[in-house]
């Protein structure tokens, strides 16, 4: 991921364009932000890296240089979630960095957050430790839209978010024993069974946990460090609308261990976000040439989430 994030900022002064790449890993999940200007194409790009790349290979020298590349003034990273469960809810605040910055992505602090609703109610959230804020007594209802507001730095930034009306719970879990084949080890698997509700809309985010931690997928990857799950599984009913959904995830499990999911009922303009951040990590976690969809528009990067929960845990038998 940071090979390639070198390419592009490479890319950057061979082409006198201005390009910004932002990675970041979060605990339990993985967010890369893209944010570009002056594009060229993704044929041209992809030429171009595979000349730097054979330039690379074909060279018998190794010389060490050092580019000159330009500051980026920092744009606000927001992480917000609220739900029909009780709160704390959690507004996490932090900066993009620059490409030298060795992946840190500073807190941002002295921000006024609030949270209100349609029907009224408002609530300032604590700022708990340096870039995270929390709500105190707020409650989260299906059905109503909730509004984030944060003034921080001179520039305000506001998003909307509606808590689906409906849950449709989690029915069943069960694993299966799968012999080794071409498309996966030996092992038992899970699969999830909830039924839809028809004639609405319906989209999901299933969340997996085995032996009480996020399920982490390549652990032992040979020079590479361990992958975490993004746990960005997600769904909808387009083309099942009012069908018993039948689920299954590749997560290898052994006799003893126990698979916690949980069903986050989301809106569109969140699964819109984390439709397009999948397509910005790209499967092999390589950032893609363009910026999750935010309800914060072109304002910030990320996303005030609003979700219905239910969730179930079985032990493996």
């Amino acid at each position: 991921m940071l090979y390639l994030a070198f390419y592009l900022q490479l890319l950057t002064t061979l082409n006198s364009s201005k390009w910004t790449v932002i990675a970041r890993n979060e605990s339990r999940s993985s967010i890369i932000n893209t944010e570009i200007q002056n594009r060229t194409t993704m044929k041209n790009l992809k030429n171009i890296l595979l000349l730097l790349t054979a330039a690379t290979f074909l060279s018998s020298c190794e010389d060490v240089i050092e580019l000159e590349l330009e500051n980026v003034a920092p744009r606000l990273v927001i992480e917000a979630n609220i739900s029909d469960q009780n709160g704390p809810y959690t507004v996490t605040l932090s900066e993009t960095g620059d490409f030298y910055e060795d992946n840190t992505f500073p807190p941002r602090i002295g921000a006024t957050v609030t949270i209100f609703d349609e029907l009224g109610n408002r609530e300032f959230l604590t700022e708990v430790s340096p870039g995270i804020y929390q709500t105190a007594t707020l409650q989260g209802v299906k059905g109503i839209t909730y509004t984030l507001e944060i003034n921080s730095e001179g520039k305000n930034y506001m998003a909307s978010s509606r808590i689906p009306n409906q849950i449709n719970p989690i029915d069943t879990i069960t694993t299966s024993f799968l012999e080794e084949s071409i498309f996966q080890e030996e092992g038992y698997f899970a699969t999830v069974s909830l039924q839809d509700v028809p004639n609405v809309k319906n989209y999901y985010r299933y969340k997996i946990f085995v032996n009480g931690k996020v399920y982490i997928f390549n652990q032992d990857v040979e020079g590479e460090d361990e992958i975490e799950d993004d746990n960005l599984y997600l769904d909808g009913d387009r083309f099942s609308d009012g069908q018993y959904l039948e689920v299954s995830f590749p997560v290898k499990l052994n006799i003893g261990d126990s698979i916690k999911v949980e069903l986050h009922h989301i809106n569109k303009e969140s699964f819109d976000y984390y439709r397009t951040l999948i397509d910005a990590i790209g499967e092999s976690g390589v950032a893609a040439p363009s910026n999750p969809i935010s309800n914060f528009g072109k304002q910030a990067l990320g996303n005030f989430n609003a979700y219905s929960f239910d969730s179930k845990t079985i032990r493996v038998e």
